[in-house]
């Protein structure tokens, strides 16, 4: 039996301008534009999603820079939070693909990330860090920069 149309909740948010991402420390990505919001969950000014109802949840994002010569072992990656959060997986955080860089090399970094999990409460949220040694802007694309959102069933 399908949930009560109430209960379902879906988002869908883009990052179409650039943002500054601090090196060294975690940073919540903000997505700017937002075609799809059930039940208002998520705040395009905090980046938070809050979670409207217990259930099981989809989450799909996507992040990627403008073009930097990384330096040596940098790493870039971007991660599920659940209520702010900062660590390993498995303790309120899930990572994504990572980018380290093996070489000084010029390029974009991109990390991604797919996880499907029980929720009762409490916020989600896409951090990143990186270790560039300064701030870098994430691309001005919302083909790249995405959150994707949904809840899949009621209470596990």
């Amino acid at each position: 039996m399908l949930p009560p149309p109430d209960f379902v909740s879906r988002v869908l948010a883009y990052r179409t301008s650039n943002q500054s991402l601090t090196s060294g420390d975690y940073t919540t990505v903000l997505h700017d534009q937002v075609p799809l919001n059930d039940h208002d969950a998520y705040d395009s000014s905090t980046g938070l999603f809050t979670i409207p109802s217990p259930g099981v949840y989809s989450v799909k994002w996507a992040v990627l820079t403008n073009s930097y010569t990384w330096p040596v072992g940098s790493v870039f990656g971007a991660a599920l939070s659940h209520d702010n959060s900062t660590g390993t997986s498995g303790l309120g955080m899930w990572w994504g693909w990572r980018f380290e860089s093996p070489a000084a090399v010029s390029t974009y970094a991109y990390s991604c990330g797919s996880i499907t999990l029980p929720f009762t409460s409490g916020n989600l949220r896409i951090k990143l860090y990186h270790s560039y040694g300064s701030a870098i802007n994430s691309y001005a694309s919302g083909s790249y920069n995405y959150l994707s959102i949904i809840r899949l069933g009621g209470q596990y």
